[in-house]
Parts: structure tokens; sequence; C-alpha cells
């Protein structure tokens, strides 16, 4: 699924619209950290433990915690 449709709808939905551009924005340049960050933690990893099986196991496991944790979050009530 495209990122940008779902940020699109969904956005405004929880924060409404009199913020969207400064909104999304912060959301972009964390999406480009967190794209720049991934790299180097592979490979910390993999000098660390000498193979990526435990970086990328550790990697599943908090993206499975974070998963589980969207169970967790109340829907939005109306922004406007």
């Amino acid at each position: 699924m495209n990122t940008r449709a779902i940020s699109s709808a969904t956005y405004p939905r929880w924060f409404g619209t009199a913020h969207i551009a400064s909104i999304m924005g912060i959301a972009a340049s964390i999406m480009v950290g967190a794209s720049a960050t991934g790299p180097l933690l592979l490979s910390l990893g993999n000098d660390a433990f000498g193979s990526y099986t435990p970086i990328l196991l550790l990697g599943s496991a908090v993206t499975l915690a974070v998963a589980a944790a969207t169970a967790l979050v109340k829907p939005p009530r109306a922004a406007f």
C-alpha cells in the first residue's frame, strides 16, 4: 500500500487541517531519518555480532511490538 495515500487520509482525520503541512513535513523528516538509520544499525549489528541474523531478529521483534501496540491506540475524536 502506498504510504502517501494512507497518510493523506489519516493525518487530517487525526489532526485536522489547520496545521497539516507542518505535521506532514515532520512525518516526512522522521521517515527520511529512519531510512538513514536502518543501514547504520544493520552495519553496527553486523560488526558487533558477526552476522546480520541477531540484529534482524531484534528489528523484527521491535516491529512486531509496535504492530501489537497499535491495537491499543484509541480512535480519534473529530478534530474539527
